[in-house]
């Protein structure tokens, strides 16, 4: 039997919420005699008050920008490179612009060596944080309901370490059965990452990036809802019930639970863990009349407890696994395993940059205690 997940339209209601904003600049028509020639090794150039900024943007980014603005914002210039001008200009100097002074690259870059690495990723502001409503009943009727996003922040403080996080199978387009497959890689990130990263986020070219462009990272929309409840559930379950089969159902646009309005969550269970044919492109094609109609079976709980009933507290979890954070946890309602680790990570790193300091553990978690904005 496997861990079953509905990931339901509401948990992604801050999709639309930005997380990242370009700056505003200026429209300027350059002249390809503005521009010099001595960086022969850059790909892309344009002028950002006044100075000369050299970038190596990937064949992707440079496509985006080629098939979004018009020729004439695209001079070559004598040593193969390309210099922007115009709307392109503006659009790539507005990002360039929130990279390094709003996400904070021009601090973080401690050693001016034009990359992130190891500990300034926590000065770097690039990750998102969402605060929740989520029903966790995996240790005792083996089923979560991602239920409903409250808040979603961006310019968050970044971890040196890349994760990838995934569910090993499907069994259609909204459908992921199988096991997770984790892993996490030290990372280091230039200022050309981010601009690329950035330009391919922003889909529809508006100088702003919303949660779900954010984790869809130019892919399909439909990814990203997967990438986003994805993440959100390994990082709810604890280590038992991440090693579980897991069935995640992700419905956006509640056209798969309202068919489920009534049912018995064991007939749910079971259609998914079945063996049968499977349409979940939409309620008509679910097939799930014969169940609905099994009204002589002993009642147990039904679908609508799952999805709709109180947040379940999930302290008592947290608590076993972090026990040196019990106070830290008791005092605040929003806190997540992932915060927690990343206050492990801020500890060890703060220790190594001031061996001297008279700081101890304890006085990080009580100054904790009084943030709002624990990062993930």
């Amino acid at each position: 039997m496997s861990l079953i997940t509905f990931a339901v339209d509401t948990f992604y209601n801050t999709k639309n919420t930005a997380v990242f904003k370009a700056q505003d600049t200026q429209k300027v028509q350059r002249d390809a005699s503005e521009f010099s020639t001595r960086q022969a090794s850059a790909k892309v150039k344009f002028i950002n008050d006044g100075e000369e900024v050299s970038l190596n943007l990937n064949q992707e980014g440079l496509r985006i920008l080629k098939d979004n603005f018009n020729t004439s914002d695209f001079l070559s210039l004598k040593d193969g490179s390309t210099a922007l001008s115009g709307s392109a200009a503006a659009f790539v100097e507005s990002w360039y612009k929130d990279i390094m002074q709003n996400r904070n690259f021009a601090i973080a870059d401690y050693d001016n060596n034009g990359k992130i690495e190891n500990k300034e990723f926590y000065s770097l502001k690039n990750s998102v944080k969402d605060v929740a409503k989520n029903q966790n009943l995996s240790r005792f009727y083996e089923a979560v309901t991602l239920k409903k996003a409250i808040s979603t922040q961006g310019y968050q403080a970044s971890s040196p370490y890349k994760e990838s996080i995934s569910i090993n199978g499907n069994l259609d387009s909204r459908t992921k059965q199988g096991s997770f497959n984790y892993s996490s890689s030290k990372q280091s990130l230039s200022l050309d990452d981010l601009i690329n990263e950035s330009i391919r986020m922003d889909k529809n070219l508006d100088e702003t990036i919303t949660r779900l462009e954010y984790v869809a990272n130019g892919q399909s929309d439909e990814k990203g809802y997967e990438e986003w409840a994805t993440k959100a559930l390994y990082e709810l379950l604890d280590e038992d019930s991440r090693k579980k089969i897991q069935t995640l159902v992700v419905d956006y646009d509640h056209t798969i639970t309202q068919a489920f309005d009534g049912m018995y969550s064991e007939d749910i269970r079971n259609y998914y863990d079945s063996n049968g044919s499977r349409n979940l492109s939409g309620a008509s094609g679910l097939g799930l009349e014969n169940l609905a109609s099994q009204t002589d079976r002993i009642e147990t709980e039904k679908i609508d407890n799952m999805l709709d009933t109180d947040l379940v507290d999930e302290k008592d979890s947290l608590v076993n696994e972090f026990p040196e954070f019990k106070t830290l946890i008791e005092n605040n309602e929003n806190i997540s395993r992932s915060e927690l680790l990343k206050l492990i990570e801020q500890n060890k790193a703060s220790k190594e940059y001031t061996k001297n300091s008279q700081d101890n553990l304890q006085t990080q978690f009580n100054k904790a205690m009084f943030q709002t904005d624990l990062n993930i």
